[in-house]
């Protein structure tokens, strides 16, 4: 029981320093959101050099995930979810179909349209990306960070995801008006 309420005296201690840190810079969600873009990008770059499987590009894995998660789609709806032109789409659609990772057939609504699907072979696909990013990331987290390191980032997961669903609108983001304050 000591060592817990040690363990939670630490994680205490970690999260003032950070509030203390955050509360006395002004431009700290700037800063942050800097810190974060690189952090995540070089994260980004390693989890793909985890992967076993080159053949299978960042955005055909993108396509397969969202499928995966989402359902199947159409072509311009999976374009617009991935932030894309639907004919940066085509040739990865193709390519896909034709590697038997997605499914193609006549939408029953509307049937001038096609809906996307992922395959058993797609999903296994990503199966085996996450599993193989997965093991380098928790062999990482338990090697390099001690146990109340892991339970910020455990936190910190929670937040990022909280962001990632933001409904922001670029006239929220405040640095939008004054180019000179941009975060690069």
């Amino acid at each position: 029981m000591k060592d817990y309420c040690h363990k939670k005296a630490n994680l205490a201690g970690y999260i003032i320093r950070f509030i203390v840190i955050y509360v006395t810079e002004r431009n700290a969600p700037q800063e942050t959101a800097v810190a974060l873009r690189r952090a995540f990008s070089k994260l980004n770059r390693r989890l793909r050099a985890e992967r076993r499987d080159r053949q299978t590009s960042p955005g055909k894995l993108s396509v397969l995930s969202r499928l995966y998660h989402d359902g199947p789609a159409t072509p311009g709806a999976l374009a617009s979810a991935e932030g894309i032109q639907p004919q940066s789409l085509t040739r990865v659609l193709a390519d896909l179909e034709a590697e038997a990772l997605i499914s193609r057939r006549q939408d029953m609504q509307d049937r001038r349209q096609h809906v996307m699907e992922i395959t058993p072979a797609g999903r296994d696909i990503l199966y085996e990306t996450a599993s193989d990013q997965a093991a380098w990331l928790a062999a990482a987290i338990q090697t390099l960070l001690s146990p109340i390191e892991q339970d910020i980032l455990r936190l910190a997961a929670q937040l990022i995801d909280r962001l990632a669903d933001a409904p922001l609108k670029r006239a929220d983001r405040p640095w939008h008006a004054d180019t000179s304050e941009t975060p690069q």
